[in-house]
């Protein structure tokens, strides 16, 4: 069996993470294939964030975003996506305690940091390497949308 583990690396360009499959490419997946489980935190590094609308977030909508914009090229959600991300198959259902052993008082707010600041959460097997959530065409309220739709993934 082939298990995929990525190293940090010091990357240059944004080039460089489509080529290994962010960005919208498509890394390779199927059988055989096991992306590293997300078991460990590093600690919160910044605590400025911007101001999400949670209240008007769609989970539709934020689907529509998050398979419109490179999320999927990077992360699995139900089998389909890249392994140099952690699975959000559940992140649902993970979003509550992680926010709650990181000191942030909702689940939201997890999921908001970790997409804005993808270095103040690293999951364990895995490198900071997400592109910036402006550069993936995502405002406050797409942010909103892609929160409410992580929320809804809570297994398969």
């Amino acid at each position: 069996m082939i298990r995929f583990r990525f190293r940090p690396l010091i990357l240059g360009s944004l080039g460089l993470l489509a080529a290994l499959g962010c960005a919208g490419a498509s890394p390779p997946t199927g059988a055989g294939v096991q992306a590293p489980s997300p078991t460990a935190l590093v600690p919160p590094g910044n605590d400025s964030l911007p101001d999400v609308p949670f209240a008007q977030g769609d989970a539709a909508r934020g689907e529509e975003a998050f398979r419109r914009s490179p999320c999927m090229g990077c992360h699995t959600v139900r089998g389909s996506g890249g392994v140099i991300g952690p699975d959000l198959t559940a992140v649902g259902a993970r979003a509550e305690s992680r926010a709650q052993a990181t000191g942030l008082a909702r689940p939201e707010l997890y999921l908001v940091q970790s997409i804005v600041d993808p270095r103040a959460y690293v999951v364990e097997g895995y490198a900071p390497v997400m592109p910036n959530w402006q550069d993936m065409s995502l405002d406050e309220r797409a942010l909103a949308d892609v929160v409410a739709y992580l929320l809804t993934l809570t297994g398969p």
